[in-house]
């Protein structure tokens, strides 16, 4: 037994220092190093795939805060257009919240460049008689509002203090010359002050303004048609609440300017009284009062006495703020006499206008139901007569919609569809203008009101032969059609 385990032993030591056994041990060694080199590579990969998963990672988190930024500034924007009504804010900018500041700066801006469809610089297509135009693609000048405000104490607006600030908005614009050309102007639109918390207990909300300030102003933002407008000069008194809603009240005037008349310049006083802010159904209600009071005097070179005349505006908005991820507002409102243009401004005196009429229907939504599509749609109705014997109503219809497809966060397109009918009540002029816009635009983020938007665009129009000559005349004097395109930024801030 011992003799077999001996020669097995004897032989294995011998096979062990075999140049077959150094062979394969150098084989298999080979074989542990091309693993272990295919490892580190394995974990070289591995490490920078981890690095370059924390920088997407962080690269996702800056977008992230990037677009919820661009989200939040829109949904700002929409929530406020929703609460106050026009775009841009400047009289209600200190609602803005987290916007309040020693000094700030705000404003609206638009330009850019075109051309026609002979070959000239853009025009606007615009019917005769009508309050405004489907803007997209059809504003052919740079315009801006520049506004300066100074909050002089407690601009945190603590609940606790007084807080006072002053206003003033400066207004260029300038028709897309040359820099420096002759068309530039500058205009002074509001130079206010404004004061809160002055009174104590329930009242303490109740705010105090007096100079010239944008009062009151609405609009609608595809043709940015004001349906409600008392801006002027004067002061008064808002934000007083009351059981149900707010209320305000002011007193606003303007004059005509002139030397007919012996008592120079012609005023126009308006009282204007409003309640606001009211539950109703389905959303918040508004309803105002404006009495106007305007006296002309005497003709200095006959002597013929113009008639003093009064006014009464009465309206009525209700408002829906929150509509399918947007709003929905509501109004109608008519005027008499010296109200009859349903704005603080003075219209022009005539032996007859006490009897002057105006009757307005404005209606306007914003559509946002999910990221990828919002449209806002809008419709007006208006008939006003001057009061002079045997001349009627004139008669001015508007339905227009913007759609956008917002195809990824910063890029979109719009397409502007406007139609405005117009009747003038001497028989000068009647039909129909269509415009039709097309817009690729680049935005800050997914929303109907993400500013700044840059953009081109593509206008087509197209008007009734009873407008001929009335519709961009200088260009498509003896035409019916006519287009534009170009280049343009938005923003207001």
């Amino acid at each position: 037994m011992k003799y077999p385990a001996l020669i097995f032993c004897l032989a294995t030591a011998a096979w062990a220092q075999s140049p077959e056994i150094d062979t394969l041990r150098k084989e298999l060694e080979a074989v542990k190093a091309e693993y272990q080199q295919k490892i580190q590579a394995m974990e070289k990969k591995l490490e920078e795939l981890a690095a370059q998963s924390a920088a997407l990672q962080q690269q996702a988190e800056e977008n992230r805060k990037v677009s919820t930024a661009a989200l939040q500034m829109a949904q700002r924007n929409r929530a406020t257009v929703a609460r106050l009504g026009a775009t841009p804010l400047f009289d209600k900018v200190e609602t803005l919240e987290g916007k309040a500041k020693e000094f700030e700066f705000h404003g609206y801006a638009r330009s850019g460049f075109g051309l026609n469809g002979v070959g000239g610089q853009q025009v606007g297509f615009q019917a005769p008689g009508a309050g405004a135009k489907y803007r997209l693609g059809n504003e052919a000048e740079t315009y801006a509002e520049m506004v300066f405000v100074n909050n002089w104490l407690n601009p945190e607006r603590d609940s606790s203090k007084a807080w006072f600030k002053t206003e003033v908005l400066v207004m260029a614009s300038t028709n897309n010359l040359s820099s420096f050309d002759s068309s530039s102007n500058f205009k002074f639109r509001e130079a206010f002050a404004q004061a809160g918390n002055i009174l104590p207990g329930y009242f303490r909300d109740t705010r105090f303004w007096g100079g010239q300030r944008y009062y009151q102003r609405k609009d609608i933002h595809i043709n940015d048609f004001f349906y409600q407008d008392m801006s002027g000069y004067g002061g008064g008194v808002e934000e007083v609440r009351l059981p149900r809603g707010k209320a305000a009240f002011a007193y606003i005037g303007s004059a005509l300017p002139t030397t007919l008349v012996t008592i120079g310049n012609v005023p126009k006083s308006n009282i204007d009284v409003r309640w606001y802010d009211v539950s109703v159904p389905g959303g918040k209600g508004t309803l105002w009062y404006n009495f106007a009071n305007s006296k002309i005097g005497h003709l200095s070179s006959t002597g013929q006495s113009y008639p003093a005349a009064t006014g009464h505006n009465f309206g009525a908005e209700h408002k829906r703020e929150e509509f399918f991820g947007g709003y929905h507002s509501f109004s109608a409102q008519s005027g008499s006499g010296a109200a009859a243009n349903l704005t603080a401004t003075l219209q022009s005196p005539t032996l007859f206008w006490q009897n002057a009429r105006t009757v307005l229907i404005a209606d306007h939504a914003l559509l946002q139901p999910n990221q990828w599509f919002s449209v806002m749609p809008a419709f007006v109705a208006k008939w006003s007569k001057p009061g002079d014997p045997g001349v009627g109503y004139s008669r001015w219809l508007s339905f227009g919609v913007r759609p956008i497809y917002h195809a990824t966060r910063h890029i979109s397109f719009a397409l502007e569809p406007g139609f405005d009918y117009v009747k003038d009540p001497l028989g000068q002029y009647e039909g129909w203008l269509r415009k039709i816009t097309f817009s690729p635009m680049i935005t800050p983020g997914r929303d109907f009101f993400s500013r700044p938007s840059l953009r081109a665009f593509f206008t087509y129009a197209t008007w009734s032969d009873g407008l001929r000559g009335y519709v961009a005349p200088t260009v498509y004097k003896n035409r019916t059609s006519g287009l534009s395109a170009g280049l343009q930024f938005e923003s207001w801030w």
